[in-house]
């Protein structure tokens, strides 16, 4: 996972040997917001905060949701996937996991690299090890061409591929000019009205069916 290992460890002074990989990171813009099927709505899935998402380091990484080779393009995600992209079309593994990209889900080396130190409240050892403190717990599964060929392999299993439909398009597009990431706590820097002719910070939460008061109120 060195994509998300890199970027959950930056900062580390810790120097892994591994080769440089580029970074892309497929955040919504605001605009894809305003067009879902939900409109403005449909970003309460995506609580990105102003603070974290404006970093300057970031911006270059930044890529667009997209959505067409699923048929998504309207439907805003809340997923977390990590993946490494082999062109002309290939992936070397993928991740879908509820770690969101922060020190608190993926942990920070410290001690020289010695200790693995995963921070939120007030730590404890966990049950494998002492070097490494853990007060947070994630779930994932990890996907790769050697996992799916055994699953193949074994005499109770199907020979049928197991397909990885990856939502997002790849290689991934990156941000166009003008385009903007979302952010779910300044809604009154996004103008414009959605299909259903709210302004952004004024519109009913819709959630398979359920509507809402409006988020200011």
């Amino acid at each position: 996972m060195r994509q998300a290992a890199a970027a959950a460890s930056a900062g580390s002074g810790v120097r892994t040997g591994a080769p440089h990989v580029p970074l892309h990171l497929v955040w919504t813009t605001a605009a894809e917001v305003q067009r879902s099927r939900e409109g403005w709505a449909g970003g309460g899935s995506i609580p990105g905060r102003r603070d974290n998402v404006v970093r300057p380091f970031l911006q270059r990484h930044y890529c667009r949701w997209g959505g067409e080779p699923s048929g998504r393009q309207s439907a805003m995600p809340h997923i977390k996937t990590y993946t490494r992209y082999l062109p002309p079309g290939g992936l070397a593994w993928c991740v879908v996991a509820s770690h969101n990209l922060s020190k608190a889900a993926w942990g920070g080396l410290q001690k020289g690299g010695s200790q693995l130190m995963v921070r939120r409240r007030a730590a404890n050892h966990c049950c494998c090890c002492r070097s490494c403190q853990l007060c947070i717990y994630e779930l994932g599964v990890l996907l790769t061409p050697e996992l799916e060929a055994a699953h193949r392999a074994h005499p109770h299993s199907s020979s049928v591929p197991v397909l990885l439909p990856i939502p997002y398009l790849l290689p991934p597009q990156p941000y166009g000019p003008g385009d903007v990431p979302w952010r779910c706590d300044t809604p009154e820097q996004f103008p414009g009205v959605d299909a259903f002719g709210y302004s952004c910070g004024n519109t009913p939460l819709r959630y398979y069916g359920n509507t809402e008061p409006p988020w200011d109120s």
